[in-house]
């Protein structure tokens, strides 16, 4: 989707289809429009990483996409440069995380900052959260099952 392309604030309301569902990387200040109203139903469910496994799947995506071998450790200096120094496709990396983070806070009825990790570590009690966050909460017996199939997804 080039939603991005003529404004760095696409009016997101415009998606006549409901519910929406989409995934970005785009900094929180870019999708705020939606939730001017507290009556708007639109919700932001933001995924944080440890900043080292950000790093690596960056230098990996950056390998792939300039066909060069993952032994040449010149990309992931390059990576780790631009990480440092908050150098950015979508601007500096904890710009981004600090403000999901702060939205969350400040909105909690729109915004769910969640971590990897823990999802990893504790699938089942982020999995009801992220159902109770939605408006469809987990029994406690749906969500011992669906937190177990989380589970064996998670430890690979």
């Amino acid at each position: 989707m080039s939603l991005y392309h003529k404004t760095s604030t696409p009016d997101l309301t415009k998606f006549s289809s409901s519910p929406r569902l989409f995934s970005t990387h785009m900094p929180f200040h870019t999708l705020q429009a939606p939730f001017n109203d507290d009556s708007s139903r639109c919700k932001i469910v933001y995924v944080c990483r440890n900043v080292k496994d950000v790093l690596v799947s960056q230098w990996y995506f950056r390998c792939a996409y300039l066909e060069k071998e993952v032994e040449d450790k010149s990309i992931l200096e390059s990576s780790f440069e631009s990480l440092c120094s908050g150098v950015g496709y979508f601007g500096p990396f904890w710009e981004n995380v600090l403000s999901y983070g702060r939205g969350s806070l400040e909105d909690p009825q729109h915004v769910l900052f969640m971590r990897y990790e823990e999802m990893k570590s504790d699938p089942t009690a982020q999995v009801k959260r992220l159902a109770e966050f939605l408006g469809c909460p987990f029994t406690e017996e749906r969500a011992r099952v669906f937190g177990q199939d989380l589970g064996t997804l998670f430890s690979t």
